[in-house]
């Protein structure tokens, strides 16, 4: 899988620098030039550092995790259906905040948390798994995600906008129309397909929504502000729920 994935990202490599030379090749001024290959290289870099970067990795179970998840201002309790343990029902400051527990990680993770099985990991505000990147689009880098589409489809309509001023086909079937056909549809439809995803991904931020969410018809986790505030519990404080978690011994 791990192998896959990695050949899915040099793909997507790949398929800039085709959609690139596409354009360098109807390219009739030093100026086309230099953004084709300016454009290329910022967006690969991008490329590059989105399938290196931290998502928003949550730690698994180890020596500081009963740290970790000690809270100076809070109580607990653990949440249990039968023997296994489901999660734990945090109180902090007065608002209630549950915590579902993964048994790959042994963790308690928080409700905008998810587990990737691709990365085998627990992700932060995990939006979704992108195979073409071969890593997870979180809370660390979900900006630099949007960020690498927008440029992406500036790439791409810089690479159409030069191979329609190089001329268009006409209807006569020649070698030279042929070929201008061709070109001029990988061109469209490198744009079209790469403009699609990012105004589906601005779409979402829109409407607070992130992809996993949206593909389970708006339910689970949502983007929102971090200072949105939480429900209060009335009746509830910090010395009530104090019961004592077994699981986050080491």
């Amino acid at each position: 899988m791990a192998k896959l994935g990695a050949y899915k990202a040099l793909y997507t490599a790949v398929v800039q620098g085709v959609g690139s030379l596409l354009g360098l090749a109807y390219s009739r001024t030093s100026l086309e030039v230099g953004g084709v290959v300016f454009l290329y290289f910022y967006s690969l870099s991008h490329l590059v550092f989105l399938r290196y970067s931290d998502p928003g990795k949550v730690k698994k179970r180890n020596s500081t995790y009963a740290k970790a998840v000690t809270f100076a201002d809070s109580g607990y309790k653990v949440v249990e259906e039968g023997a296994h343990v489901f999660g734990r029902v945090v109180v902090i400051g007065g608002k209630l905040n549950f915590e579902m527990f993964c048994y790959t990680c042994e963790i308690f993770r928080h409700e905008d948390t998810s587990h990737c099985r691709e990365c085998n990991a627990c992700v932060s505000e995990m939006d979704h798994h992108c195979p073409w990147l071969n890593n997870c689009v979180g809370k660390r880098n979900y900006h630099d995600f949007v960020l690498f589409l927008t440029l992406d489809a500036v790439r791409c309509l810089f690479v159409l906008w030069v191979r329609s001023t190089a001329g268009l086909p006409s209807c006569q079937l020649t070698h030279a129309n042929l070929k201008g056909a061709v070109t001029f549809l990988l061109a469209v439809g490198q744009f079209g397909a790469v403009f699609l995803l990012w105004a589906y991904f601005m779409w979402l931020h829109f409407k607070g929504l992130t992809s996993k969410a949206f593909c389970k018809g708006g339910k689970g986790q949502k983007i929102r502000p971090f200072n949105q505030k939480k429900e209060n519990v009335p009746g509830t404080g910090t010395d009530t729920d104090t019961a004592i978690d077994t699981h986050i011994d080491t």
